[in-house]
């Protein structure tokens, strides 16, 4: 026969029936109207809400409706499927931004409504004249333009729906082949066209005759269709998901209501089709539920109990995986974990990250001390450069550490038939909110490069960010693909756990089986390393309190204090939150920044109060109890110094509350005395030496009058002599050179270097005829994606600053000297203060800037004339090494890379180190040091980056190589300043460590009480790539020391003398202790 034009026919044929299945339409337009979302609810009296039609436009962005009316099934629907149908008009458009709608029926949510979710069933069988209370709480959206709601009760006829399905779905995969697989082309329109197609007799719809053609048509297609198994078909095995951001587009407040709307639509699909599996991560989302909707929620623990509803995820939130410190991820971990244990008893399977912009190394050894053993990513398929050469393989670490990775590859097959929003046209592309159809499932498999392994494929389907997940028409279509239509797959709903144990038992251990060793640098989105500079700043000072307030803790409830248990979680908590992949990259809009800044603000002044009152407590359980009244002599004061780290530490010390000329010294408990310097009418700087390892040493503050007292002090008394007290005028200008034991540093007029010189080696650190320190703005314009990327074009088009002023030595004395000076930039203002230390071997440039210039990135450059083809980079846990050339694509693309608080450029012998206190974006290409400083985008928030910034980088000029030189505690030094308190407080003092480490490379993190009360938990890693047999001191009995998993579970008892304890550590491990103190 002849199949010309046969697909057209059928086509046509597809959509008469389409149109058959609701055979009656009645609109509702009369409503009572109630705006706003708290002053109404399905429950409360109507009587001073408005009469509305519901058709009359609705222009208000953001904001919430209720409308409330009653309907009766009429007569002429008695017995029939009878649903409510509610359109806007934006239907086919994206459902993340569109109104969505949360439906209650006679008092009970039903589901959520939005662009793909718009039918709701009544009733199966209506009965005439019943009444039902229909009340829809109504979000705008933030599209603009007049929104027209109409909703409509509606007849769906079974029988025709089922038709309708039944053959769509061959239709659909004919038009699929026609091109580049005619043999099944032509198979499924022979057993379609003249059997099913000619079956039907559509000209009196509703008709008996009509409804046999129907039963006929439906003979036919099962046979050729849906009657057997395919059983040698591939299979493409589907979950149903809806990824929900927690902020983006969005506040976090929206996204409790998207949670709610899209949890509500999964149930009430669930309950009409038996066969329909779900899964969804971030235990976030669960708690906005179970917080709103305590009745849904119960709901949802009856399906995780059934196995329809699948929890996993491992994570709190779907974290940024770059930016936040490895013990941020621990506890997104542990939080997240705690939470499914306790609502569901499940522990996770897999980390479940489709939509982060980048992996860093030190997640599979994480994941693997979690006990997690499983990965899954999509967004790598959007690679700008290079696509992966594989979709599964082993995940390498940077300890060695293997997790097994699989990357659902959902994507039309034809893209010119395709049905999903697709965000960019590159070829890598595949997504995580797939649809259920034959193009997308034919897509799956083709996509998957890895087929010599196995031929089973994953996609995750439903529509994401309050779009509700799968839909009544993927479920429908998902019961047909199930047989294995000619050729296409079959789809298979499974649950993600099943699927996983399955393909990992079938090839991880085949010989073919590929390994991606190191960090999975996504080529894309690097803007995302700077953008919201403001944001990445409060959550690094975050981050760093509150590891510093958990060590505090500890020491204050050896010393019988109180642990900030409230605090700590509280603080955590909000530092979690914000973490998320669309938050701390700074591609969300304005107003949740606006949020995360208050948030930020009371967790850091929460912090900083409670490390006061901590360290004022232990300088008095230090000192003595007994407390001074007068305040007469200085030498009656004294001062506590804590050191949190886990080394021993010389630093600046800052001390708040000691009127101008009261203090000269600093004398610690063995008599050496350090001349102060005077930086504000009460603020004091000393330089401290020899801080113990998280611990603490106290100092008397002393007069003028003491300074020529004998002793140990005698090698610092004759400068102090001179400077004490040290507040006296500036000698002069600045004269552009600073020299002290470790570098010699001469700048211009422009506070560039101009040399630098390490005096250790003799070596010039900067290339010949170039400056360092070097401030440089770039038209930044990406072609996509505005603040999550950075232009690849933008060192075209450098710019120096306009206008720079004259340097000014604005401090000088015995711990610091400091020069300030000022750029102007178009119409932004940098101020820097650049602080030289005579006792520290590093210099720093504090930096201030309002900016006010949209599409520029600021950067500083250090052109090192350094010999090395690989820099080093810090990540969570460690570092990496990554390509100083451009030899390959892949380096090529890297040309915005991730780093936290160092990156570092070092031959044999020689070395500079780049340092900072919350920047991310680093680039170091032949010798050229660079540090993205600021990014300011326009989209999705138009000011992001115009205010105020402020940060700090600083250069290390080292002998050796960096870890010779102890980069690594240099950039801590920065990030964690000492903590001081005034101790108005008898006794001597002293000094004092609560633990230590023999070994440099063994680097402890930090140490905090146990999650379950027992005992406290102390995190040590090796950062040197060195195996390492280390012992553990501590300053305090203990009865029992025991390894455990970064979760605080047990793993093997240690050995201890009560004091100490001894271990092995292998390169780059982390290592997690339990310590149980003797109890007085």
């Amino acid at each position: 026969m002849s199949i010309l034009f046969e697909l057209e026919r059928m086509e046509r044929l597809t959509v008469d029936l389409d149109q058959l299945r609701r055979p009656v339409r009645i609109p509702v337009s009369c409503y009572k109207r109630m705006e706003g979302k708290e002053k109404g609810s399905p429950w409360c009296s109507t009587l001073d809400w408005e009469d509305c039609f519901i058709e009359e436009p609705w222009a208000c962005l953001d904001s919430h409706r209720w409308y409330r009316t009653t309907v009766e099934i009429p007569p002429h629907l008695d017995g029939a499927h009878v649903e409510f149908l509610i359109t806007t008009g934006r239907e086919g458009q994206w459902d993340a931004t569109n109104p969505q709608m949360l439906f209650y029926l006679n008092g009970k949510i039903v589901q959520g409504v939005d662009v793909n979710h718009r039918e709701i069933l009544m009733s199966p069988r209506a009965n005439a004249g019943e009444q039902y209370e229909i009340a829809i709480l109504a979000y705008s959206g933030s599209v603009p333009g007049d929104l027209i709601i109409r909703t409509e009760l509606v007849q769906v006829d079974d029988a025709v729906e089922k038709a309708y399905y039944d053959f769509l779905v061959p239709v659909q995969a004919a038009r699929l082949l026609k091109k580049p697989d005619e043999e099944n082309y032509r198979r499924i329109l022979v057993k379609l066209g003249p059997a099913a197609a000619d079956a039907l007799d559509l000209r009196e719809p509703y008709s008996s005759r009509f409804y046999r053609s129907i039963e006929e048509m439906e003979r036919i297609v099962k046979k050729e269709f849906y009657e057997n198994v395919n059983t040698s078909s591939p299979v493409v095995s589907a979950i149903g998901h809806t990824h929900i951001d927690i902020a983006w587009l969005w506040t976090v407040d929206q996204t409790r209501e998207k949670a709610v709307r899209s949890f509500s639509t999964v149930l009430e699909l669930m309950d009409r089709y038996p066969d329909y599996k779900f899964m969804s991560s971030q235990p976030i989302l669960y708690q906005f539920v179970k917080e709103q909707e305590p009745e849904l929620y119960e709901r949802i623990r009856d399906r995780v109990r059934e196995g329809r509803w699948e929890t996993d995820g491992a994570m709190w939130l779907e974290s940024d995986c770059n930016l936040p410190a490895g013990e941020s991820l621990v506890r997104q971990i542990i939080k997240g974990e705690q939470f499914f244990r306790e609502e569901f008893g499940i522990s996770s399977r897999c980390l479940w990250l489709p939509d982060v912009f980048g992996y860093s190394a030190a997640i599979p050894q994480i994941l693997k001390k979690c006990g997690i053993p499983y990965f899954l990513t999509t967004k790598i398929a959007w690679n700008q450069f290079d696509q992966l050469p594989n979709d599964t393989f082993m995940w390498k670490g940077i300890d060695g550490s293997r997790v097994f990775v699989f990357m659902p590859t959902a994507c039309d097959f034809d893209k010119t038939l395709g049905l999903n929003v697709s965000f960019t046209d590159t070829r890598n592309t595949t997504t995580y909110t797939g649809i259920v159809n034959p193009n997308m499932t034919l897509g799956t498999f083709k996509r998957f490069q890895n087929r010599d392994l196995t031929e089973d494929t994953l996609m995750l389907f439903g529509y994401g960010d309050g779009g509700g997940g799968p839909t009544k028409e993927m479920l429908e279509e998902a019961k047909r693909l199930r047989y294995g239509l000619p050729g296409i797959p079959r789809l298979v709903q499974e649950n993600e756990r099943d699927f996983f144990d399955r393909i990992y038992h079938d090839i991880a251990s085949k010989p073919g089986m590929p390994v991606w060793d190191g960090e999975l640098y996504f080529e894309y989105h690097r803007g995302t390393l700077t953008s919201m500079g403001k944001n990445k700043r409060y959550n690094r000072k975050s981050e760093q309190m509150y590891e510093q307030l958990e060590t505090l803790g500890v020491m204050a409830e050896l010393k019988g204090l109180a642990y900030p248990a409230g605090v700590i979680k509280k603080g955590w908590d909000i530092i979690l939150l914000n973490q998320f992949h669309d938050i701390i990259p700074g591609s969300a809009i304005g107003p949740v920044y606006d949020q995360t800044d208050r948030e930020y603000e009371e967790i850091l002044k929460s912090g900083a109060e409670t490390a006061l009152h901590l360290a004022e407590d232990l300088g008095d359980r230090v000192c003595g109890q007994g407390k001074d009244t007068g305040r007469e002599k200085p030498g009656d004061r004294k001062v506590i110094v804590i050191n949190t780290q886990g080394y021993e530490r010389e630093d600046t010390v800052t001390v708040s509350g000691v009127a101008r000329g009261e203090a000269a010294f600093a004398c610690d408990c063995l008599g050496h005395r350090f001349p102060v310097q005077y930086t504000g009418e009460d603020t004091l700087i000393f330089h401290a030496k020899g801080i113990p390892s998280c611990g603490c040493a106290v100092y008397s503050l002393m007069g003028a009058e003491d300074s020529g007292r004998s002793g140990p002090a005698a090698e610092h008394s004759g400068y102090a002599a001179e400077h004490s007290g040290f507040a006296a005028e500036c000698p002069g200008p600045w004269s552009g050179l600073f020299e002290n034991d470790w570098y010699r540093a001469e700048f211009n007029d422009k506070m560039e270097l101009v040399s630098l010189v390490e005096k250790g080696t003799g070596g010039q650190l900067l290339k010949e005829g170039r400056v360092g320190n070097q401030l440089l703005t770039f038209e930044d314009r990406p072609m996509n994606w505005d603040n999550w990327d950075v232009d690849m074009f933008y060192q075209r088009k450098p710019y120096n600053a306009d206008h720079v002023t004259a340097p000014v030595l604005k401090e000088w004395g015995p711990v610091r000297t400091v020069v300030s000076i000022s750029h102007r930039f178009a119409g932004s203002l940098v101020e820097q203060d650049i602080v030289f230390y005579p006792n520290l071997p590093r210099i720093d440039f504090v930096t201030r800037a309002d900016w006010r210039d949209h599409h520029v990135l600021l950067r500083v450059y250090f052109p090192a004339r350094i010999n090395a083809t690989k820099a080093a980079y810090e990540i969570q846990f460690g570092n990496v090494e990554r390509e100083t050339t451009s030899n390959h694509s892949w380096d090529t693309a890297k040309f915005e890379v991730c780093a936290h608080k160092w990156a570092d450029l070092s031959e044999n012998g020689l070395g500079l180190s780049l340092l900072n206190d919350c920047k991310y974006g680093h680039s170091i290409k032949d010798g050229e040091m660079g540090l993205t400083l600021i990014k300011s985008g326009t989209y999705p928030n138009e000011n992001a980056d115009i205010g105020i910034h402020e940060f700090t980088y600083s250069i290390y000029p080292h002998k050796g190589r960096w870890q010779e030189a102890r980069t690594v505690e240099m950039a801590y030094d920065l990030n964690s300043p000492l903590v001081s308190a005034l101790v108005p407080a008898k006794g001597a003092g002293g000094f004092w460590s609560m633990v230590s480490v023999d070994q440099p490379d063994c680097f402890v993190e930090m140490m905090k009480k146990a999650e379950n009360g027992n005992g406290y938990i102390l995190r040590i890693y090796e950062n040197r790539n060195t195996r390492t047999p280390m012992t553990v001191k501590l300053g305090f009995e203990i009865s029992r020391v025991e390894e455990c998993d970064l979760l605080e579970r047990p793993l093997r008892p240690i050995e201890t003398d009560g004091y100490r304890f001894k271990d092995f550590i292998k390169p780059y491990e982390i290592k997690t202790y339990r310590i149980c103190p003797v109890r007085a």
